[in-house]
């Protein structure tokens, strides 16, 4: 849908419509939308029908399904989002796949989520054939080199990897034993039944890099790639600015 003078702008410019995505109530196309069509800040969601012509291209009209797939499956701010906001969209039952930690699982399935009762869990899709790998992550425990207390420290990691505080923390904290056998223990299968699947897709998970500025890293790389999959940035200057940034605090740790 499009008001009459968008459309003759569109005709003007050799733009189809119906490969345009509109941002209005309905998917309403707003001048707006034509105008980033047109200027190229939307990742050449579409192309002028001149220039498919030119280059000897056949243009397909995306229409019902076919437009659901291309146009709708996702909101547009779908590659800027964060853990949590996208995590609130698959809550609130506005997302078909979520990519996230386990912990999601126990939100998901509380009472009076709107999603409880129809999730499932499944590995990531890979690039090219089969499965892909999560990744795995946690909270490490350490012994600092300056306590004068070691031995009491060393007593306490012992006892936070024991089977006891690893069953009390999988059963009253949601968090996810690291003793492989409590995957398969019955009292907690009962209260969790995605522990044995939980333990399949982390086995086959790769670890995240090992690195003391993992969270620069991660906060500095995920805005530029996002900026690069909606078209805002072109990939070259996204990682000269990403680098610029890099370089910038990882000196001062130096």
């Amino acid at each position: 849908m499009a008001s009459p003078a968008t459309r003759r702008k569109a005709h003007s410019a050799g733009v189809d419509l119906s490969a345009v995505s509109g941002s209005g109530p309905g998917g309403r196309i707003s001048a707006q939308d034509l105008e980033a069509v047109i200027s190229g800040r939307a990742g050449a969601v579409a192309r002028p029908a001149a220039q498919a012509a030119r280059e000897g291209t056949e243009e397909i009209k995306i229409i019902g399904l076919r437009r659901l797939i291309a146009h709708r499956l996702s909101p547009r701010w779908v590659t800027a989002a964060d853990e949590e906001l996208s995590r609130r969209a698959f809550g609130d039952g506005h997302a078909v796949f979520l990519r996230n930690w386990p912990y999601v699982l126990d939100l998901v399935e509380a009472p009076g989520s709107a999603v409880r009762g129809r999730v499932g869990l499944a590995p990531l899709p890979g690039r090219v054939r089969g499965a892909g790998a999560g990744s795995t992550g946690g909270s490490h425990l350490g012994i600092s080199r300056g306590t004068r207390h070691p031995d009491l420290a060393l007593a306490l990691v012992r006892f936070l990897t024991g089977e006891r505080a690893q069953r009390a923390m999988a059963t009253g904290a949601a968090l996810y034993p690291t003793r492989t056998a409590l995957y398969r223990d019955p009292a907690l299968v009962a209260r969790n039944p995605w522990l044995p699947r939980i333990h399949d897709l982390m086995r086959a998970a790769r670890p995240r890099p090992v690195t003391p500025s993992y969270l620069l890293l991660s906060t500095t790389l995920q805005p530029e790639l996002s900026a690069v999959l909606v078209g805002l940035k072109p990939p070259a200057r996204a990682i000269a600015d990403a680098r610029r940034r890099l370089d910038y605090f990882l000196a001062s740790r130096r």
